[in-house]
């Protein structure tokens, strides 16, 4: 919008923490791309055996989050979700599963860190199933992943930067994708091959790399 290219027109230099968004932004003389890290340590939490196939949701309660997709792909489905976080439209959402007959939906509010940790180690697979370009990274993609949870996530730029080399991207506002993504990841053997990949591409971020970034920024424009 015009605001915000008069405010970038007046930055030394902008970042963005995804491939993807370098497109987006003009000046691009001044654009740097520095993405976010994960505690891989912190999060990298010994496995907790759980019963059944046990998916979770984290993040805001807002519409661009695409929560009301996953509770409608999940129905009929053998398996819990768990969801964790807040915001404006938490009772909709809630309003959405007593409609849909969902006996297996868990909502948890807003937690730390703790205890979202624990949430990662006790579930097998991670949804993302956000439908705009609002969702711009998808850090708890990296922090699931970082635990040994499989990630679905939908095809955006910024997510598709961040999961496609690892986990499984879906189209936007598509329930039967996600929903045969779903049914896919609840085979162990399946989901073991992408929690490997996950694994392997979250300790490729880390804070102190984010850090070393933007201290050579700082450098530069002094």
């Amino acid at each position: 919008n015009k605001v915000m290219n008069y405010m970038i027109g007046l930055a030394d230099r902008i970042v963005v923490t995804t491939p993807s968004y370098l497109n987006f932004v003009k000046f691009s003389d001044k654009v740097r791309l520095i993405p976010w890290g994960v505690d891989y340590d912190f999060f990298h939490n010994r496995r907790k055996k759980t019963d059944g196939y046990n998916v979770l949701f984290v993040g805001q309660m807002r519409p661009y989050k695409g929560l009301s997709i996953l509770l409608k792909a999940i129905r009929g489905l053998d398996l819990n979700l768990h969801i964790i976080g807040d915001g404006p439209d938490r009772y909709r959402y809630q309003t959405l599963a007593r409609r849909l007959s969902l006996k297996n939906v868990y909502f948890y509010g807003n937690l730390d860190d703790v205890k979202l940790r624990e949430f990662y180690s006790r579930c097998d697979v991670l949804a993302i199933p956000s439908v705009s370009e609002n969702e711009a990274f998808g850090l708890v993609t990296l922090e699931a992943a970082a635990a040994g949870c499989a990630v679905i996530a939908t095809d955006l730029p910024g997510l598709r930067d961040v999961v496609g080399p690892f986990g499984i991207l879906v189209p936007p506002n598509d329930l039967n994708a996600l929903r045969r993504a779903l049914i896919s990841l609840s085979r162990e053997d399946v989901r073991s091959r992408y929690v490997e990949k996950g694994l392997r591409e979250a300790r490729k971020y880390s804070w102190e790399e984010t850090g070393r970034k933007y201290a050579e920024l700082y450098r530069e424009l002094v």
